[in-house]
């Protein structure tokens, strides 16, 4: 999805449970399940999107704060709040429509970003360091530690793209070759 006002997406929303309470998010700030904020893997942080559920039509504006979902098949997280109003707490996900109201920094203006694909993400460097010399097929390839809580994580990443189009092509060829990979935006 591109970071551009009137950009819309449709799949599935899934929300953050408890164990991410209380945690930092990609943006910095402190995880909230009453804020309505959601995670999303290429929209730039601070954007703001509208999120409405296709089966009862309500809807909620989240702000985008933090990366994922990191699950097969979904395209955000929300926050319980946000997922709450949306009536998808009981069954756990949803098909919905995203949005884009509003980009950071950008008065309307489509923003041109760069663009990874991620194909795995290991709590030891060592373990990222051994699948990376396995990619050797691959341009860009590169490990950028991030933190679960105060658990570090090393995610590997391949690729080098400013058209999430383009991005969107290779990670289909890389998940054919690879069985896992998606989407990610360097903020």
């Amino acid at each position: 999805m591109e970071g551009r006002v009137g950009t819309t997406e449709v799949g599935r929303a899934s929300w953050y449970g408890p164990t991410f309470y209380g945690k930092r998010t990609a943006s910095g700030s402190i995880f909230r399940k009453h804020g309505l904020t959601a995670a999303h893997r290429t929209l730039p942080l601070g954007t703001m999107v509208r999120v409405t559920n296709l089966a009862n039509g309500r809807s909620v504006d989240v702000l985008i704060n933090d990366r994922g979902p990191f699950v097969s098949g979904r395209i955000i997280d929300l926050s319980w709040e946000a997922a709450n109003r949306l009536e998808i707490i009981g069954p756990g996900t949803g098909l919905v429509k995203l949005t884009v109201l509003s980009v950071p920094g950008t008065g309307g203006i489509p923003q041109t970003g760069h663009y990874s694909i991620q194909v795995a993400s290991f709590s030891s460097y060592d373990k990222a360091l051994r699948y990376k010399s396995k990619l050797g097929g691959y341009s860009h390839i590169r490990i950028r530690r991030a933190h679960f809580g105060r658990q570090p994580i090393f995610r590997v990443q391949v690729g080098q793209f400013t058209s999430p189009r383009k991005a969107r092509s290779f990670a289909r060829e890389v998940k054919a070759n690879l069985g896992n990979a998606f989407i990610v935006q360097s903020d």
